[in-house]
C-alpha cells in the first residue's frame, strides 16, 4: 500500500508521501509527482519521507530525479534519512559530472 498527496502553501508544496515506496507503485507515482513538481513552479518542493516504510531500488531512483529537480527531501527515521543523504551524494555526482554547481 502507498498513499501520496499533495500540499501548496505560502510559496512552497509538500510531497508527503506514506507505505512502501517500491513495485508497481513508482510509474504512477513518478507521473505524479513530476505533474506536483511541474505545477509547483517558482516554488520549494518538499518530498516528506516521515511515513515511508520501505524504499526500493525504483523508489530511489524516483526519489533522485525528485532531487536533481531540485525537491528537497526530508525523513526522520534512521533508513529513511541514510538513503536521502545516498540520494543528495548520487545527485550531486550527476551535477558534478554535468558541470553544474553543487
Amino acid at each position: 500500500m502507498f498513499r501520496f498527496s499533495v500540499e501548496s502553501q505560502n510559496g512552497w508544496t509538500l510531497l508527503k508521501m506514506a507505505g512502501k515506496l517500491s513495485g508497481p507503485w513508482i510509474s504512477e507515482l513518478q507521473g505524479w509527482a513530476t505533474d506536483a513538481v511541474q505545477r509547483a513552479a517558482g516554488q520549494q518542493v518538499v518530498v516528506d519521507l516521515d511515513d515511508v516504510t520501505f524504499i526500493g531500488p525504483e523508489g530511489k531512483d524516483l526519489l533522485l530525479e525528485l532531487q536533481c529537480t531540485g525537491a528537497l527531501l526530508q525523513g526522520s527515521g534512521p533508513m529513511t534519512q541514510a538513503i536521502v543523504q545516498e540520494v543528495r551524494q548520487q545527485a550531486a555526482r550527476h551535477a558534478r559530472a554535468e558541470g553544474r554547481r553543487v
